[in-house]
């Protein structure tokens, strides 16, 4: 993502207005935070050399994370709470705390690995437990 928040992939662009929230998968796929006009934004996801596509119609979408087997989390702050989601589906109940600073997140043995401002926490995906 260049400084003008445009997103390319070599010397093909694939989006502009694109936040610095860019996820990428093990075969290629991308995730980025598509900002409109500043809170509104979705995430959109490019698998290989397609074309992009939203998977968030909020409009208060940001922070993908692709799981190791593809599949993308992401936060949503619909409803004004912010709760985690996984391809457009609510993942966890409302109430778990959710990253701080997207660019700290990552995945580590499958779990959600990620900073929420004052200590890091891990979230199972599968169980939507947290722990320190």
């Amino acid at each position: 993502v260049r400084a003008d928040g445009a997103l390319f992939r070599g010397d093909r662009l694939i989006d502009r207005d694109v936040h610095n929230e860019l996820a990428e998968a093990a075969g290629g796929a991308l995730a980025y935070t598509r900002v409109m006009q500043w809170p509104v934004s979705d995430v959109w996801r490019v698998d290989g050399e397609g074309a992009p596509r939203r998977v968030s119609t909020d409009q208060r979408s940001d922070r993908p994370v692709f799981l190791p087997d593809g599949r993308l989390v992401w936060i949503s702050g619909a409803g004004g709470r912010a709760h985690w989601v996984l391809e457009g589906a609510r993942l966890c109940p409302d109430g778990l705390p959710v990253p701080a600073r997207p660019e700290h997140t990552r995945v580590e043995a499958g779990e959600i690995v990620f900073d929420a401002g004052d200590r890091a926490l891990r979230l199972d995906p599968k169980t939507c437990e947290i722990r320190e």
